[in-house]
């Protein structure tokens, strides 16, 4: 399982935003809550804000090399509405 954050936005930067979401190691992140708890989640492969296109499709390229082999393959993208999921497959 992946996990890809995306680097907050311009109007975001512009709005004073800061992000909720702490890489703690190459494994975890962390997330704050709406009454400042932090929830851990574990994953596979975290792609910092900073990653690119290129290192996302390097880590997928066995599932896309399967489908392009005739076998099934499912990319599941889940996230907020314009939180980059079409961007990313």
């Amino acid at each position: 399982m992946f996990c890809r954050i995306r680097p907050l936005s311009s109007k975001e930067v512009a709005n004073g935003s800061t992000s909720i979401v702490n890489v703690t190691d190459d494994y975890t992140v962390t997330c704050e809550t709406k009454q400042n708890q932090l929830k851990s989640f574990v994953y596979d492969t975290i792609f910092r804000p900073d990653a690119q296109q290129p290192e996302v499709f390097e880590d997928c390229l066995a599932l896309v090399q399967s489908a392009v082999d005739g076998y099934n393959v499912c990319i599941f993208a889940y996230g907020q509405t314009g939180s980059g999921k079409t961007h990313t497959i």
